[in-house]
């Protein structure tokens, strides 16, 4: 138990939200030797498309930043969205989640949000901790990282470690 063994896998997943603790994580997978080339950053865009604007929870700065330290450690950087991002989830009233979208070779892939069940949120994200109460970090996060994760083929026939920083 314990530690995994780090040479088993092809590729590394960091979910990075740039903060300190998912750079600590990035930071603490180089020291144990994995190479810069097999680590992803990827980061959830909470405000949906970057293009739309949003700002509701994303700093301006987020995506340059992220993207200025995968190029500096020489790492690929991806990013993915539920579209209309955490507001229109927060927002939802009588109508489907919202479907997951990235790019993969320049191309804008689409995945969920059309056949799930009808439903209500109209609620504000909790603010305790516990993930057992906070459904803003499934539902703009980890369900978002999920649907990535099962719909680009590159982690088809990989063995592939997913990681995050969090706060202990």
């Amino acid at each position: 138990e314990g530690t995994p063994d780090l040479a088993s896998y092809d590729r590394f997943v960091c979910f990075f939200s740039t903060g300190k603790d998912s750079l600590a994580m990035v930071l603490h997978l180089l020291e144990l030797g994995v190479p810069a080339n097999k680590i992803e950053l990827h980061h959830h865009n909470v405000d949906g498309d970057p293009a739309a604007g949003g700002g509701l929870m994303d700093w301006p700065v987020t995506l340059a930043y992220g993207e200025a330290v995968a190029r500096h450690f020489g790492m690929e950087f991806q990013t993915s969205w539920r579209e209309g991002g955490i507001e229109r989830e927060m927002c939802r009233q009588e109508t489907r989640t919202a479907p997951v979208v990235f790019y993969k070779d320049g191309q804008r892939i689409q995945t969920g949000g059309v056949n799930g069940p009808l439903g209500t949120r109209r609620k504000f994200p909790q603010k305790a901790a516990s993930l057992s109460v906070r459904w803003c970090s499934s539902a703009s996060k980890i369900d978002v990282g999920v649907a990535y994760l099962r719909n680009d083929p590159k982690f088809q026939n990989q063995r592939t470690l997913v990681v995050t920083g969090e706060r202990a």
